[in-house]
């Protein structure tokens, strides 16, 4: 059945879960199991739309934004932890490997 309002715009796997980010600015983490899956936690990130999610550990979620920025949201305590202003339009993607969180934009950065 459908869990966003609007279409899903980005998709990523953070520990066990996996989680769904959506234009109507919800992000859905996602329990897999058992044949079964469900939603474990619907998290709003203001009223914008949200790009792209990337993962440095199963504690973290970081997501590109359409308002320039990237925010970071922890999983243990439920809450955002940080938006920082990461580029002059809209981030459109985002990616984490090797300790180094990249980011992508329509500035052409």
């Amino acid at each position: 059945h459908q869990t966003h309002k609007e279409g899903v715009s980005a998709l990523g796997v953070v520990g066990s879960l996996v989680v769904s980010a959506s234009h109507d600015s919800n992000l859905k983490l996602y329990k897999w199991g058992e044949g079964q899956a469900g939603v474990e936690r619907s998290v709003s990130a203001r009223s914008i739309t949200i790009a792209g999610v990337a993962s440095p550990s199963p504690c973290t979620i970081i997501l590109a934004c359409w308002d320039n920025t990237v925010m970071v949201y922890g999983m243990v305590t439920g809450s955002w932890r940080s938006t920082v202003v990461a580029h002059t339009d809209a981030v459109s993607c985002i990616g984490w490997g090797q300790g180094v969180l990249a980011t992508g934009s329509w500035d052409g950065l």
